[in-house]
């Protein structure tokens, strides 16, 4: 995103993550199901754990997810570089990396 934006786009964003439902995935009014096994929940952690040796900044939100199943909280991940293992890896899971650039007046893009 914009680095003008930034601010103001994570805090929207953090608020709309608090509210997300996490359950099971038949029900209607769940944003947010399980993942496909143990082995991958164990896999996204490792791989916010690694980011945030790296640099990164991980926000989960305060809520509460199923105790039995694969579930993890949707998870933000902030101020990573192209190089940090976040941006070059698929997660696979509920995790949304964010990463900010200047804004570039006159290159024909939103300027």
């Amino acid at each position: 995103m914009q680095e003008s934006i930034e601010e103001r786009f994570i805090d929207k964003l953090k608020k709309r993550m608090a509210n997300l439902r996490v359950g099971d995935p038949l029900d209607k009014s769940v944003d947010i199901g399980a993942l496909v096994a143990q082995i991958q929940v164990t896999r996204v952690k490792d791989l916010l754990k690694a980011g945030a040796s790296e640099g990164a900044v991980i926000y989960e939100p305060d809520m509460d997810v199923p105790g039995q199943g694969c579930f993890l909280k949707p998870t933000l991940v902030t101020n990573v570089s192209p190089a940090n293992s976040l941006v070059s890896e698929e997660i696979f899971g509920p995790v949304l990396v964010a990463m900010s650039l200047p804004h570039a007046r006159g290159s024909g893009g939103l300027g």
